[in-house]
């Protein structure tokens, strides 16, 4: 290394130090272009130690003196523009990493580059990012512990809540501090400190939307969770899963059925109607949500009217499988039969009754009654509406057929000849 300049370690101390300041940068300004500075600028920086040191020990500090020092050094700095062109800058920054300087003490750093100053656009995408990416954050995680929370509920709310936490802290005082420090260690230029901390910010908004992409297909896996739970005769548990489904991805229209029918199920049937008719809404050829809401509008509200507005709509869908039709028909004969509408319901339910498999225990049910409605009914209707019962009860000992419990009571009770 070499040696330091001991020429320079000490002035005459009647010299003020500003005027030892002004002495040195005039000697820094008479070394040509081309030649050797180191021990002109070392000079420069030393005096410059003094007059900060006097400063510090309280020497004069009126206007007028600082703004000398002020018009000194702004000419130091444009001297250190024309560095580039002159030797002896390796000497001076060997002879300042062995004195090391205070970080405060620029004047030893005027060889090193000035770094550009970042962008200000920097630290307000740094903050767009991040508010996003927390919006979209809270709303996984008020979709996933909507309800009764499940454990992947909570571990991905955890996992999120830790990176929005990561993310945010680089835009506290504490946080940004570390973040600085970080980036030091690996050797990031300080001016390229705000990028990186965009960057860090974008990162965690794909993190969190790659998680908000995803719940579609997890809305799907709890849905099909869901089923399982149901076909073991979890109603309570496949609920809870259709109900996360829907939370998950709204516009899922399977699973709103599912949940209805998950309500219905539990006798919550208040519940049941607003999910099959989010179901319809979702997906307008949902022709079992129109079946079941059909008829629920019939048995708990007596809601004939609706119910025949919606098996009509499907109906005009022309649905192809036979069983839907069948159920279609025969739940718009029974809002016809509750409107009074008798000869429409009748035609309907033979039509009903005619598609393969014949029979149908509830059609048969439901025949019966609207041929004993006609006041009188006739002969020929009396006997069709005991036929009709008979092979209600016949029918419905096929455990395939569903009837409704109340239709096949009575046709039990008219078999015996009970009284009405």
């Amino acid at each position: 290394m070499p040696a330091l300049p001991l020429s320079h370690a000490s002035s005459p101390p009647e010299q003020p130090a500003i005027a030892r300041y002004v002495q040195a940068l005039d000697a820094l300004d008479a070394v040509p272009d081309g030649g050797d500075l180191s021990d002109m600028l070392f000079a420069a920086a030393h005096a410059r130690d003094d007059v900060a040191a006097d400063l510090a020990g309280g020497a004069d500090r009126s206007a007028e003196s600082l703004s000398q020092l002020a018009a000194q050094d702004t000419r130091l700095r444009e001297r250190a523009k024309r560095f580039g062109t002159q030797a002896g800058l390796g000497a001076f920054t060997a002879w300042r990493d062995a004195l090391q300087p205070e970080a405060a003490a620029w004047w030893w750093m005027l060889d090193a580059p000035e770094e550009p100053t970042p962008h200000p656009l920097w630290p307000v995408l740094s903050g767009a990012l991040i508010t996003l990416a927390v919006s979209l954050a809270t709303d996984v995680s008020l979709r996933l512990l909507a309800g009764r929370p499940d454990l992947l509920g909570l571990l991905s709310t955890f996992a999120q809540a830790v990176l929005a936490l990561l993310a945010g802290s680089a835009f506290t005082r504490v946080g940004s501090e570390k973040v600085e420090s970080l980036l030091g260690q690996l050797h990031v230029a300080r001016a390229r400190h705000p990028a990186w901390k965009t960057l860090l910010a974008a990162a965690l908004l794909l993190v969190v939307v790659a998680l908000w992409s995803a719940m579609p297909r997890l809305a799907r896996w709890y849905s099909d969770r869901g089923m399982q739970r149901l076909q073991h005769g979890e109603v309570a548990a496949a609920r809870d899963a259709f109900d996360r489904a829907v939370r998950l991805d709204p516009g899922l229209a399977d699973a709103h059925y599912n949940l209805a029918v998950a309500h219905e199920e539990l006798l919550d049937f208040d519940l049941a109607i607003p999910e099959y008719q989010l179901a319809i809404r979702l997906n307008d050829g949902h022709y079992p949500a129109y079946n079941n809401l059909a008829r629920l509008y019939l048995l708990r509200k007596g809601d004939g009217a609706s119910a025949l507005a919606l098996t009509g709509r499907a109906l005009a869908k022309n649905p192809v499988e036979a069983s839907v039709r069948y159920s279609l028909l025969k739940n718009r004969s029974w809002a016809q039969w509750q409107l009074g509408h008798l000869l429409q319901a009748e035609e309907g339910l033979k039509e009903a009754i005619a598609i393969p498999p014949a029979g149908h225990a509830a059609a048969q049910c439901l025949l019966a009654q609207v041929l004993e409605a006609h006041r009188p009914p006739s002969d020929e209707q009396a006997r069709g509406a005991a036929e009709a019962w008979t092979q209600c009860v016949a029918l419905a000992a096929d455990p395939n057929e569903v009837v409704e419990p109340v239709w096949l009571s009575l046709a039990e009770e008219r078999l015996r000849g009970a009284p009405r």
